[in-house]
Order: C-alpha cells, then structure tokens, then sequence
C-alpha cells in the first residue's frame, strides 16, 4: 500500500475517533498502532515492519525532521487538514536498540470551548472565570501531562477576551493551538529564547495578561511573581499533584512567602475523569459517538484558606473527595473511576462516601 495514503488514513482514523494521540511502536515481528482515547491508550492496528518504519520516514519528512538521524530523538511540529478541519501535530521520535518509535499528538485549531462545558460541576467554571477577571496576580493551574491544563488556560483567556478587549500575550513550549485573539510566542531554547528570557521581552510589549506555558525553574518563577507585582494578570502551570504542594515548589524556587501572600490569586490542581456512558453502560468505548467522554474536575485552593496555606504551612484538606462523592451521587462516576483516582490522590475510597 502506498506509505502517504495509509499514514492519511491513520491520521483521519485518529481524528474521527478523537485521540488525542498516534502511537507508532515497532515490534520484532509486527509493529503496533495505538490510540490514545479518553485517556486510555488502545491497540488498534497491527503493520509490517517495514511499513512501520516507511510510515515514520514519512511522517518525518512532512514535518521537517532529519530523516536518516535515528540514534538522537527528535521534536517537530506540522500542521494539516483532517475531516476538513485543520490540525496541529506536534510528533516525537524515541530511538529504541533495534528500531525507533514516534508519537504524534493531535490538536484540533479550533476556538476554545467555555469552561462551562469542560467542567463537571457549573460552580467551578464560575469561580474560575471570577478569577481571570481580576486585574493582577497569579493563577497556577496544576496537574499531569494530559490532564487538560493547556485547555483551561485557552478557556479563561478566551473569556477574558470575551468579556474584556486585553493585550494577551502567550509564552509556550511549544504553541500547541494557535489563536487570532492572543499574541503567541514560543520557547526556543537552541536559539536562547528560554520562558525566563522571553518573558522580559513580553513585559516590554504592554501586556494585560500573560500566559506562561509552565513555570520551570528559578528565574521563570521569579519573573512570573514580578510580572503578577507590577500590575499583570500571570496564569501559568506546575507540576505538583496538589496545591499544597504547588506552594511548596514554589517556594524551593525561592520565592518569599511576603510575594506569593500578595500575588497568588488561586492554585488549582486538575483532573480529567471519564463519564458514565447511557449507550455503553459505564466507561464508554473507543468508537462512542457520544460528544462528551470526559471532565474536568478541580482542587481549587483560594481565598483565606490559600493565605493561610502559605503563611501558615497548614496542611489543607482537598476538596476533591466531596466532588468525586457528588459526582458518585448524581451517577456521572462509577466505582472504577473513583478507585483509580484514589490511587493517585488523597480522594477518600467509595467505602467512606
């Protein structure tokens, strides 16, 4: 079969079965495609050998990549037309002993939803919203890799400007979805735009708000917390798993507890939980049509409770047992769903609810 319109047919495949990504995974004997959809990661195809490595060659050179390096990985990014909408791949080579392996991730350009419809209960789209039309300070949202931080981030400027002509302007690593409305620039660290450097450069272009892709080390932290000082509204993300935590690294990249009582707005921690399914009883399955697979659900640490937080060092009770119990409650979760989270978090079992 000819390379180009088996990788197309591969690549539409993915996108009528929204995955967020394309796994390519050479095997001695067969290689392997994968999906990730909703989260979970489903083999759905098996190829040749040599059709797996004529697929990556080609993938490769639509997005730029050197073709013949494969002992280095690689990062590249192109942008193409699928289901007669446009799509930004960002894909990742990995060398493995005997072959190597690409991950594509797919982004659909499109304008961001409202958190209203990402969320799973309305009252934390509100207290979000409420958040970003403050006129300065810091808002950190928290989380894992794919847990939909970028996503929220693109929801609450949008609203901002929505409600509010502001000069938004964008700092990431890299641009994963690309809008009109805000001034997007990315990081490039072979040729020294680093977030720290970059953000120097954004303060001098009048912003209202800025968006800093992840905060990252010392020096980004410490210009984040200047430019929430000096009259900005900063939203940016951390790696942390709770926002007690989220304080915490922030304070080993040295910032003093004076700056971040002054200057943090709110630290949320996210999660993306799968929905019961009327159609498929339960989790839904691969191929469901059903719009809506998955939500978003928050720890969000603000107000009194956040000062003390940070001058106290009080340890703060999530909230997230009570939402996954609502949740429960109202049938949106089942008993799987929660006991994952469990594992992952301090949400108390289903036997305590």
């Amino acid at each position: 079969m000819d390379v180009e319109r088996f990788t197309r047919s591969v690549l539409h495949s993915a996108a009528e079965t929204c995955a967020s990504d394309v796994h390519i995974v050479p095997r001695r004997e067969q290689g392997i495609i994968r999906y990730r959809i909703n989260g979970v990661l489903t083999d759905m195809q098996q190829i040749s050998p040599d059709m797996l490595q004529r697929m990556i060659a080609h993938l490769k050179f639509l997005s730029g990549m050197d073709i013949g390096e494969r002992r280095r990985p690689q990062n590249s990014s192109v942008e193409i037309y699928l289901k007669d909408s446009l799509y930004s791949l960002r894909l990742s080579t990995f060398p493995m002993t005997f072959s190597e392996t690409l991950v594509v991730r797919m982004h659909r350009q499109q304008t961001p939803e409202p958190l209203s419809r990402l969320t799973l209960f309305p009252s934390q789209a509100n207290l979000l919203n409420s958040f970003a039309n403050l006129p300065h300070g810091l808002i950190l949202l928290c989380g894992p890799t794919g847990s939909g931080k970028t996503t929220t981030l693109y929801s609450l400027m949008h609203e901002m400007n929505r409600t509010e002509n502001r000069n938004i302007i964008t700092l990431e690593d890299p641009v994963e979805q690309q809008h009109d409305a805000f001034l997007q620039m990315e990081v490039n660290e072979k040729a020294g735009v680093t977030y720290a450097h970059g953000l120097k450069n954004v303060l001098r272009h009048d912003p209202d708000v800025i968006m800093l892709g992840e905060i990252r080390d010392n020096e980004s932290a410490q210009m984040a917390v200047r430019a929430a000082m000096t009259g900005h509204l900063v939203l940016s993300t951390l790696h942390a798993s709770t926002p007690v935590l989220a304080i915490r690294r922030l304070e080993e990249f040295g910032l003093k507890t004076g700056d971040l009582m002054e200057t943090l707005i709110g630290v949320c921690v996210q999660m993306l939980v799968r929905l019961n399914c009327p159609y498929c009883s339960q989790s839904c399955h691969a191929y469901c049509r059903r719009r809506k697979k998955r939500a978003a659900l928050f720890d969000i640490l603000h107000g009194d409770a956040l000062k003390s937080a940070v001058a106290d060092r009080r340890p703060v009770a999530s909230s997230l047992g009570s939402l996954m119990k609502k949740a429960y409650t109202l049938g949106c979760l089942n008993e799987s769903e929660i006991e994952k989270w469990v594992k992952r978090t301090d949400v108390p079992s289903k036997t305590s609810f």
